[in-house]
């Protein structure tokens, strides 16, 4: 049918004929409306009881006339406007594809009318459909027809390496323009089917329906057309994708997937060979000379296609040259680097649910030889990593996802790098609870045994560094400095330790211990100015970095120092305190019990402040008194900061 309309064509001396149409499709009964209003063209077809609304897309340059020319560059143009309208529905829509709807949309109306009615009491499938622009004008008219109540059933739509017609953006009301587009269409009626090849080691796609920031160039023996910033990252494709490769193959996906994304600074150059598989010569030294196949020819589509329903293979088989995974066969993923279909090698081990509840913890294997992993949750049976949902830098500690807008089931990725550029390493779907379908709270625990021990350089190269210090204060000439930090969650064995400034190396430890909920002393008479402070877990010996910072000396006293680090409410619970791996040589101090206090303990000998009180009145009272927070820092607030009150200063 698409291939059909292009031979409704003034400028090239062309008509669609009706008995040509029948004889390709096989026979059948074939009924042919067509159209030519312009630069813009249409027929209805009716063939075995369904009727067809196809448009024309860009037409091949086949002479070297004015008219011909002036005709081709224009029709490109439409391809390639950049701007765009909001209809009163909300939905974002290419100037140039909505101005040929509205073009053709008097003939397509009475025809799809007339062809329904000849179907009597019996409903007719409607189907809209073009090749390239006119594939991106039967998205548009999927949105709009509807409105007009002339059609007795919502159509189908199948569309052939079309451009992307919709933009998603959000406007100042807050409404996203992709949202209103998807309420405006049935996305499970749309399918856009897209060419593949392998050539050599790579698999090139129909670059036509790309997203892309990418300058476009139409490169002709007979002009040279440089469009500029044509093309948009911003455009969206709704519905099915199928991409259909050379030998057959089949992959399917849904919501806007794409082979790539090009990079803003591209060039992307379009022959009319792109348009159309001419003989000429410029489009073989072309195709020879960047070595990619020419794939937009609608003569491919259907080359593809009937080789499609003789092999029906439903995915890209074991190692099939692959952009991303959701080509692959079921079980498969491309793997980043051979760009292939591999094997997915699941690192989840465990899922448990929680009784009746929403809570779900995930135990996996941390991937070997990955420090920057990431995980990130999309919905249901997708595997279109653009639709991720949410996305976390993994943490050697446990990572939560709370998800309140999923349901039944989500798909999990584990990726190196960073959520906003990672490496895909594995895709594995997570059922929620049977009794709790509508949320889920997953937990993800990495497997000890697996947890690297990432190095200093890695973490402050990285955006990971979780950074738990909350405040560092010194007072006057005092060289202690008190550093409050929060307690990680769910951690126990929380290990800290001090590097000197600017060391590399967690074995140069400059002194390491076992935290403790009543604070940890350091004290550093050979450092100067500053020192690392790293959180790690495991013990001293078998040091797993959590996280690193800096932390300076007092200014007033940069010759040496003594760090306190105490942490604040959110230290750990008793029972995980009864866990720490590696018991703390801080002397244990009951924060209930009396004891003496020395006031006449001299500033700096903190070995007799060892008082502690009972939460009163009293016991800030006592506090104050003589300036024991001063002379005895270690004292009332800071040795029990879960007994005994802060009096401030």
């Amino acid at each position: 049918m698409s291939k059909a309309v292009y031979f409704e064509d003034k400028i090239n001396g062309e008509r669609l004929e009706c008995e040509q149409v029948k004889e390709d499709l096989g026979g059948g009964k074939t009924e042919c409306w067509a159209t030519e209003e312009g630069l813009d063209a249409a027929a209805v077809i009716k063939h075995d009881g369904i009727c067809f609304a196809v448009y024309r897309g860009t037409r091949a340059l086949k002479g070297n006339t004015k008219e011909q020319r002036d005709s081709f560059k224009a029709d490109a143009m439409q391809s390639f406007d950049k701007n765009s309208i909001i209809d009163a529905d909300g939905c974002q829509v290419r100037r140039g594809f909505n101005d040929i709807y509205y073009n053709l949309r008097p003939f397509i109306m009475s025809q799809l009318y007339d062809c329904e009615d000849t179907c009597g009491e019996t409903v007719c499938p409607i189907v809209l459909t073009g090749h390239s622009k006119g594939g991106a004008v039967a998205v548009v008219a999927s949105k709009n027809l509807p409105t007009h109540n002339i059609l007795k059933s919502d159509p189908y739509v199948i569309t052939f390496g079309a451009p992307a017609p919709f933009e998603t953006h959000t406007l100042s009301s807050g409404t996203n323009t992709q949202d209103s587009c998807e309420a405006a269409i049935d996305s499970a009626r749309h399918f856009r089917i897209v060419t593949a090849e392998k050539q050599g080691d790579t698999l090139f796609c129909d670059p036509i329906p790309e997203h892309s920031k990418k300058k476009v160039v139409l490169d002709n023996y007979y002009f040279y057309m440089e469009f500029g910033e044509i093309s948009k990252a911003d455009t969206v494709h709704l519905g099915n994708t199928v991409l259909a490769t050379k030998e057959g193959q089949i992959a399917r996906t849904f919501g806007d997937a794409t082979c790539q994304h090009f990079e803003d600074d591209e060039e992307q150059v379009l022959t009319d060979g792109d348009f159309y598989d001419n003989e000429s010569l410029l489009s073989f030294l072309y195709n020879y000379a960047v070595t990619r196949p020419l794939l937009h020819d609608i003569d491919k589509y259907v080359k593809y296609l009937k080789k499609a329903r003789a092999v029906a293979i439903d995915g890209l088989t074991k190692d099939h040259q692959c952009t991303k995974s959701w080509q692959c066969h079921d079980g498969m993923i491309c793997d980043n680097e051979l760009k292939t279909c591999v094997n997915d090698p699941n690192y989840i081990t465990s899922v448990s649910h929680k009784g009746s509840t929403w809570d779900i913890t995930v135990k996996y294997d941390w991937p070997q030889n990955v420090d920057d992993l990431v995980i990130g949750i999309f919905p249901g049976e997708n595997n279109n990593l653009d639709l991720l949902h949410q996305c976390h830098t993994a943490s050697i500690t446990g990572d939560l996802f709370v998800l309140l807008e999923l349901s039944e089931s989500v798909q999990v990725t584990f990726g190196k790098g960073s959520c906003e550029n990672f490496s895909l390493l594995s895709i594995q779907t997570i059922d929620f609870n049977p009794s709790f379908q509508d949320r889920a709270q997953l937990e993800f625990i990495p497997a000890e045994d697996t947890i690297p021990n990432i190095s200093l350089n890695t973490i402050f190269n990285l955006n990971t560094n979780p950074n738990y210090i909350t405040d560092v204060s010194s007072k006057g000439k005092n060289w202690r400095v008190t550093v409050t930090y929060d307690w990680p969650q769910n951690l126990g064995d929380l290990v800290i330790g001090i590097l000197p400034r600017g060391s590399s190396d967690l074995d140069s430890f400059y002194e390491c211990k076992s935290a403790s909920i009543t604070g940890v002393f350091f004290e550093l008479p050979l450092l100067s100015e500053s020192a690392l402070v790293a959180f790690g877990i495991g013990s001293c010996e078998n040091f797993v970095l959590l996280s690193i910072q800096t932390v300076d000396s007092n200014p007033n006293r940069l010759d040496a120092a003594e760090f306190h680090l105490v942490p604040t409410d959110a230290g750990p619970s008793e029972e995980e305190e009864e866990t720490n791996g590696e018991p703390s040589n801080e002397e244990e101090i009951d924060c209930q019990d009396k004891s003496d206090w020395t006031r006449d303990s001299v500033q700096g000998d903190y070995m007799n402040c060892d008082w502690v009180g009972k939460k009163s009145n009293k016991t800030e009272k006592r506090c104050k008194r003589d300036d024991a927070l001063e002379y005895c820092p270690g004292t009332c607030n800071a040795q029990c900061p879960g007994s005994v009150n802060y009096v401030g200063e």
